[in-house]
């Protein structure tokens, strides 16, 4: 391997020892290759943040039409994978066997005659893992960005297609820095504070777009309540990650706002009213057209009430009761119950499927009742699970200098509800039976 550290010595009788400890250190330098150069591969030594060899590493390469290759790293840390000449490009991903060590991913560009790659992986009890997507300030994935944390022994990394990277990070500092380089978008900053040895988190590292950002378009629309009567003087808001924008509809219920290009949420929302959420994508020299259309506050007269017990009678406070219209199962009005397992829930005449659930117990629920008129009384019985399927483990993170007062975490699915109040951003552990989810968290602000 040409210009590549090696150890050898050789014995009286002409035969080569090639163990480390027994050897001395040398350096080869190949004036002319007939030993087939040409070659296409990637090699080298994966380690720990102390330099040890670690022997039980795998390695495994993607290219972006396909190829996979892989390879198994010896005791002394050493690998090296043959890879086709035609991918150029290829993704690295490192583990190892035991799990004992964060993982690590980079790109890596394969040419002619071999490269070498060294990688460092970081003992999970010791080190912190970073989940880095590299992304533009319109939400597009910022490709090959050089990525490196001061707080890292690593050194630089590659995004790979997806804008996607891994840093490994002593914790010491309880924070950790990433700062990003593209050609196309030049220099990134990133930031995660209150960081442990043995979790991993996720940080966006966001590079100013402004290949759109100086080109303008409109948004246009109307703001009008369910009969299709406008709203005239409701408040119309545009925001994303780098702007926000309001506007107050006209005397007919319209409204227009210029805007940067790009990806918005929007809100609407006038006196009397409940507010709708819509979005929007905003293209160069172009109007995008968004309509609102508002419910009455006094709309939601008829109140459907009563209690959430246990099959033993007990109240069951913090269930949580759910109405779903009919005709469109993510639309719904939702309440808790009070220490009593009592509830009180203001709906729309409509018809509904009416539920309650509460962790550690199935769901009940009357999956089609009309609701107008009287009031209602709807007592719920919930049975305990007893036993679990399995379970759900994750990380809810902030991102950004904001402490909100307020975190929540929802885990749904037609028998089984998990609904959790958050004080602190961080890892969870939810057990769940079977099915399929919506896995929704959330925080004020």
């Amino acid at each position: 391997m040409n210009g590549e550290e090696h150890w050898a010595q050789m014995f009286n009788n002409g035969s080569w020892n090639d163990f480390q400890n027994a050897s001395l250190h040398f350096v080869v330098e190949v004036v002319d290759d007939t030993t087939g150069g040409g070659d296409y591969f990637i090699e080298g030594i994966v380690r720990d943040f102390d330099g040890n060899p670690i022997s039980d590493a795998y390695i495994n390469s993607y290219s972006e039409d396909g190829g996979e290759w892989s390879a198994q790293a010896n005791e002394e840390g050493y690998y090296h994978i043959d890879i086709d000449t035609s991918n150029g490009m290829v993704i690295v991903f490192v583990g190892d066997d035991g799990d004992d060590y964060w993982y690590d991913l980079t790109m890596v560009d394969v040419s002619e005659g071999g490269n070498q790659f060294d990688f460092s992986l970081g003992l999970r009890e010791e080190t912190t893992l970073l989940g880095v997507a590299a992304i533009t300030s319109n939400w597009d994935p910022v490709s090959f960005a050089e990525i490196f944390s001061p707080q890292s022994p690593q050194g630089m990394s590659v995004s790979d297609w997806t804008g996607w990277d891994y840093v490994t990070v002593y914790p010491s500092d309880n924070f950790a820095e990433i700062f990003g380089y593209s050609e196309e978008y030049g220099n990134s900053y990133g930031y995660v504070d209150n960081i442990e040895a043995g979790m991993d988190y996720f940080v966006e590292l966001v590079f100013e777009d402004d290949s759109i950002g100086g080109d303008y378009g409109g948004i246009y629309g109307f703001v009008q309540d369910m009969d299709g009567s406008r709203i005239p003087y409701a408040e119309v808001y545009a925001w994303n990650y780098d702007n926000s924008y309001a506007v107050t509809t006209d005397e007919n219920g319209d409204f227009f706002m210029e805007v940067p290009a790009g990806y918005y949420d929007m809100e609407a929302w006038a006196p009397g009213y409940f507010s709708e959420w819509n979005w929007v994508e905003v293209y160069p020299n172009e109007s995008s057209w968004v309509e609102f259309w508002l419910y009455p506050e006094d709309d939601y007269n008829t109140l459907v009430h009563g209690h959430v017990h246990d099959v033993d009678g007990n109240p069951l406070s913090f269930a949580n009761v759910n109405a779903n219209y009919l005709y469109d199962e993510w639309e719904s009005e939702g309440t808790f119950t009070n220490e009593d397992g009592y509830y009180e829930l203001y709906l729309r005449d409509d018809a509904y499927r009416i539920t309650a659930g509460a962790e550690g117990f199935w769901v009940s629920a009357y999956d089609s009742i009309y609701v107008g008129g009287d009031s209602l009384w709807l007592d719920f019985m919930l049975s305990s699970v007893g036993e679990f399927d399995g379970g759900w483990q994750g990380n809810v993170n902030l991102v950004g200098n904001y402490d909100p007062e307020l975190i929540y975490l929802a885990i749904m699915s037609p028998d089984y509800q998990v609904f959790r109040i958050l004080y602190e951003p961080g890892p969870q552990e939810v057990e769940l039976v079977n099915g399929s989810y919506h896995l929704i968290a959330g925080a004020d602000g």
